[in-house]
């Protein structure tokens, strides 16, 4: 996050993130390794397995305007939901920080690649089955890390940067991250950044690649995970608290955060059980390519998408974005050398 001559707020994600292809449900063919009878997905049923009802997850938004929307066979009459493009009036009185900017690719993508020319999207179900608009563009079934730490700051969520309409004021941050970017000094620099008026930024670690459904289903390996990739972002994560300390010694005011993301995730794969999930090996959607790409469009989800890891070939559920929110929140060991909570007091 980022304060300084313009207060701003800042998180950034870096990791590269595979391309993967989606098809539209009309021209879906049947998928061979799906496990079972496939269902599509009725979005009438707005309740989860506990029976509490979709919208109650996450902060509802007071969007000033809603937009229409009607999946493949279901009715378009009066139905609607808020607009997620859009900015809620909030109480500057709970506010911890102005506003909240955030880079990176599909892990903390909010719609932007809504509005390229990419296949490299997820606005339609299954994805956003447990978020509070459903399908933004979200990459998970719910809420990323970046929302969370909205929540945290008491800011809404930070609307794509493409879908924003600059008469909509008061700005409380914007998230400009993309699906399928890098990590490449070509994909952007962090002074560009501070000389914006940048000062507190928490980039993450890498998470751990090899052990995405991508990499161990199209990899021979031993184990859980194949740890010659593990081993691969290791070099880079293990390069990076230098670099952010000497970011943070040359540019005067700044403070720049390490997010350890990677050790919780690998944690959380290996013992599943110690964060209570039980399924850390298999996507929650019915994946293309055998579970190793993204969701196929309209297809209900497994029915205890808390309890897993993996929600496609390539991203977590909102359960594990929770844990890991939650520990750079509140540990110190989890977000070096302050958690959110001291940083927004420094």
């Amino acid at each position: 996050m980022s304060y300084g001559r313009n207060r701003q707020s800042l998180l950034s994600g870096p990791r590269s993130c595979p391309f993967f292809a989606v098809q539209t449900a009309a021209r879906l063919p049947p998928h061979p390794d799906a496990p079972g009878p496939l269902v599509p997905w009725d979005e009438t049923e707005t309740e989860t397995e506990s029976g509490a009802p979709i919208m109650s997850y996450g902060p509802f938004f007071a969007a000033p305007e809603a937009v229409r929307y009607s999946p493949p066979g279901a009715p378009a009459a009066d139905r609607t939901r808020p607009n997620p493009t859009t900015s809620p009036a909030v109480s500057a009185t709970t506010q911890l920080a102005p506003a909240l900017y955030v880079f990176g690719d599909s892990l903390f993508d909010s719609g932007n690649n809504n509005f390229l020319p990419t296949a490299a999207r997820a606005n339609y179900l299954p994805y956003g089955a447990n978020f509070v608009n459903r399908s933004t563009g979200r990459f998970t079934n719910g809420k990323t890390v970046a929302d969370f730490i909205a929540e945290f700051l008491g800011l809404p969520y930070s609307p794509p940067f493409l879908s924003y309409k600059r008469d909509l004021l008061p700005l409380t941050g914007l998230n400009y991250a993309s699906g399928s970017c890098g990590i490449l000094p070509e994909t952007g620099s962090p002074f560009r950044l501070y000389n914006l008026g940048a000062r507190k930024i928490v980039v993450f670690e890498l998470g751990p690649i090899g052990c995405l459904p991508w990499i161990t289903r199209n990899n021979k390996h031993t184990g859980q995970c194949v740890e010659d990739t593990n081993q691969i972002v290791s070099y880079f994560n293990n390069m990076l608290p230098a670099m952010l300390q000497n970011l943070t010694t040359s540019l005067k005011g700044s403070n720049f955060i390490n997010g350890h993301g990677h050790g919780v995730g690998y944690d959380a794969i290996i013992n599943p059980s110690k964060y209570g999930i039980a399924d850390a090996s298999n996507p929650c959607c019915t994946a293309f390519f055998n579970g190793t790409s993204g969701c196929i469009p309209y297809l209900r989800p497994c029915n205890n998408t808390n309890k897993h890891y993996f929600w496609d070939g390539y991203h977590p559920t909102e359960v594990v974005y929770s844990i890991l929110a939650s520990g750079c929140i509140n540990n110190a060991s989890f977000c070096t050398p302050y958690s959110l909570k001291d940083l927004v007091k420094v």
